[in-house]
C-alpha cells in the first residue's frame, strides 16, 4: 500500500539536509522503499514556498521523475480549497496545504512547525 503524503514546504529541508536517523532521512527512506509519495501542486502559494528552495524543488524533480509524487489537479485542489470552514474550531496558517490534503487524499502531514493556531 503506498501511503499519500503532504510534505510542507518548509519541510523539505529536512530532506535536503542529509543528516542520518533524522525524521526526514526516515521519511526520504520510506518513500524510496515504496511505502509512500508526495502529494504535491504546480501552482499556488504551495509551489511558491516550494520554488523558494532550490534544492527541495530539484528534490521534488525527482520524486517526479521516479513517480514518487502525485500532481493535484487544479479543480479538485479549489473544491478542496473551498470545503475548508472560514471558521473552524482551530484555524490552518497554511489553508493550502489543508486543501492539498483534502484533494490529494492524503493521510499524512509531514512539517516543521504544527499548522494548527488554537482559537480563543
Amino acid at each position: 500500500m503506498c501511503v499519500r503524503t503532504i510534505l510542507d514546504a518548509s519541510a523539505f529541508g529536512h530532506l535536503c539536509s542529509g543528516t542520518k536517523n533524522s525524521a526526514g532521512n526516515q521519511l526520504l527512506k520510506w518513500i524510496h522503499r515504496g511505502d509512500g509519495v508526495i502529494v504535491y501542486s504546480t501552482y499556488g502559494k504551495y509551489y511558491e514556498e516550494l520554488s523558494k528552495n532550490r534544492k527541495a524543488h530539484e528534490l521534488l524533480g525527482s520524486f517526479v521523475d521516479n513517480s514518487k509524487a502525485i500532481d493535484v489537479d487544479r479543480t479538485d485542489f479549489r473544491e478542496a480549497l473551498n470545503q475548508i470552514p472560514s471558521n473552524p474550531l482551530r484555524k490552518s496558517d497554511d489553508p493550502h496545504i489543508l486543501a492539498l490534503a483534502r484533494g490529494g487524499k492524503a493521510t499524512i502531514l509531514f512539517s516543521v512547525l504544527s499548522p494548527f493556531v488554537w482559537n480563543d
